[in-house]
C-alpha cells in the first residue's frame, strides 16, 4: 500500500470505526471530517492516523459524541469503499471524555511491518507480489462454508461381488474431492479418484474404510468423511475379533464366552462350536455369547465363525482352549426344582475340599452374589444373599419361562448351572 495514495484518499472521505466497547454490543463511531496523518501521542512521526469523532444518531433519536471504550484495541478502521486503513492502537477518547479522538495505527505501515511473514501483511494478502495497493472483500454469500454437512451416500453396506458406486453430499462449491480406500487388496477404486463419485471393486474378504477428502480451492478448509463397507464375507481383514473367557472349565460347571467385533458396517451371525466332551448349555450360534459346560473332557477348545449377507468366513475368527486345571475342589453348584414351576428354588453348594466343610453340614452361613442371565446375555437378576450351610433359597417369581445360567460367586470363583423356568 502506497501511503501518498493513501493519505489523499483519507484526507477528503469519512471515515467509520466498528467496536465492541468494553464487551458491549457492535457499536459505530463514523469521523466526518479528514482525518490526520501523525505519530501515536503527538510524537513525531507518520504511523498513524488520528480520528476526530463526530456527534451522530444513536439511534433512539438523541445526537450523542462519538468515541472508543477500553477492550476495542486492534478493531478496523474503514474508508469510505468499505476498505480496512488502519487497526486502534489507543487514545484518550471515552464516554464523557473531553478529547474525542483516537489513534490507529496505518495499514501501509502493517504492510511492510518488521520484514518477515509474522510481522506484515503483505505477504499473507499479496503472495505473488503484485504490487496492488487495494483490495475488495468478498460477499460473504459467495464464501464457502467452512462447516459443511458432509456424507457419503449410496452404494451398499456389504458388497458381496462386482462393484457399488459411492456419491459425496454436501460439496461445497469451489472444493476439489479425493477418494482413498484403506485396503486395495480387499477393494479398489480408480486411481486418481476426483470426482462427486466413486466406484468400489470388490476384491477380498473383509472390510475397508471409504475416505473422501474435500479441499476449498482458496485454501480454506481440509475435511474428511469416511464409511466402512465390508466385502464379501467377514474375514479378519480390517475387523478386529475379542474372544474372551476363561481358559478353566470345572465338570458341570458352564462358564460364558462372549465375542465382539470392532468396525463392522453390518450385524454379523455367529457359529459356536465346542470340543467332544463338552456341550453349550446357553446362548451360542446366533448369539455373540455363549456357556459352555465340560462334560467329560479333560480339555477342549471354543470355536467361533462369523457371517454376513455374503456368507460364512471360512476359518474361525475367534479360538479359545479350555481345562480342567484348578478344580481340585470340584465344587459345583445343584439347582431344584430344575425345571422350575414354582417360585422358590434351591441352590446346594458343593465343596468337595479335604475338610469337606459343607458336606459335613457345619453351621456356617457367608455371603455370596447370585447372577442371573437369559438366553440374551441380559443380566435379569443379581443380588447379594446369605448362603446357610451350603443352601441357598431363591425367589424367582419375576422370571418368565426360558433357560437361564445361574451362577453363585462364594468369593473365590463363580459356580454356574443351567436353570430352566418352566411354570
Amino acid at each position: 500500500m502506497q501511503a501518498e495514495q493513501q493519505v489523499m484518499c483519507l484526507h477528503k472521505m469519512q471515515q467509520v470505526f466498528i467496536i465492541h466497547p468494553q464487551g458491549d454490543v457492535m457499536k459505530i463511531s463514523k469521523a466526518n471530517n479528514a482525518v490526520t496523518r501523525i505519530g501515536y501521542g503527538g510524537v513525531a512521526g507518520n504511523d498513524h492516523w488520528q480520528a476526530n469523532w463526530s456527534p451522530q444518531n444513536n439511534g433512539a433519536g438523541a445526537v450523542v459524541p462519538a468515541v472508543t471504550e477500553g477492550g476495542s484495541s486492534g478493531s478496523p478502521l474503514f474508508d469510505q469503499a468499505h476498505r480496512i486503513v488502519g487497526q486502534l492502537h489507543g487514545g484518550p477518547s471515552v464516554c464523557g471524555g473531553a478529547q474525542l479522538w483516537d489513534y490507529y495505527g496505518s495499514f501501509d505501515v502493517s504492510w511492510t511491518g518488521g520484514g518477515t511473514n509474522a510481522t506484515r501483511l503483505s505477504n499473507w494478502l499479496d503472495p505473488n507480489n503484485t504490487g496492488a495497493i487495494t483490495t475488495n472483500t468478498t460477499n460473504i454469500a459467495a464464501l464457502a462454508d467452512l462447516n459443511p454437512t458432509l456424507s457419503i451416500t449410496g452404494g451398499v453396506n456389504i458388497l458381496c461381488n462386482g462393484t457399488s458406486t459411492y456419491t459425496f453430499s454436501g460439496l461445497p462449491a469451489n472444493t476439489v474431492v479425493n477418494w482413498t480406500v484403506s485396503n486395495t487388496s480387499l477393494a479398489t477404486i480408480p486411481s486418481p479418484s476426483t470426482g462427486a463419485t466413486v466406484v468400489l471393486t470388490k476384491v477380498g474378504d473383509g472390510v475397508v474404510v471409504l475416505t473422501a477428502t474435500v479441499t476449498s480451492v482458496a485454501g480454506c478448509f481440509i475435511k474428511s468423511v469416511a464409511r466402512n463397507i465390508a466385502v464379501g464375507t467377514p474375514g479378519t481383514s480390517g475387523i478386529s475379533y475379542s474372544l474372551t473367557g476363561p481358559t478353566t472349565i470345572c465338570i458341570n460347571n458352564p462358564q460364558g464366552y462372549n465375542i465382539t467385533a470392532s468396525n463392522s458396517p453390518a450385524p454379523l451371525h455367529y457359529t459356536w462350536s465346542v470340543s467332544a466332551g463338552s456341550s453349550i448349555v446357553s446362548g451360542g450360534t446366533g448369539f455373540n455369547f455363549a456357556y459352555v459346560q465340560r462334560n467329560t473332557a479333560p480339555n477342549g477348545t471354543v470355536l467361533v465363525f462369523a457371517s454376513n449377507a455374503c456368507g460364512q468366513y471360512a476359518p474361525p475368527v475367534g479360538v479359545r482352549s479350555y481345562n480342567g486345571i484348578g478344580c481340585t475342589s470340584g465344587s459345583s453348584i445343584t439347582i431344584s426344582p430344575n425345571p422350575a414351576a414354582s417360585e422358590i428354588i434351591n441352590i446346594e453348594y458343593h465343596d468337595v475340599t479335604a475338610k469337606n466343610i459343607y458336606a459335613k453340614k457345619e453351621p456356617i452361613s457367608k455371603p455370596v452374589t447370585i447372577k442371573i442371565v437369559d438366553a440374551n446375555g441380559n443380566i435379569k437378576l443379581q443380588k447379594k444373599q446369605m448362603m446357610q450351610q451350603n443352601n441357598i433359597k431363591l425367589h424367582t417369581g419375576t422370571l418368565e419361562n426360558g433357560i437361564y445360567i445361574l451362577s453363585v460367586f462364594d468369593g473365590k470363583e463363580w459356580l454356574s448351572n443351567r436353570l430352566i423356568i418352566g411354570k
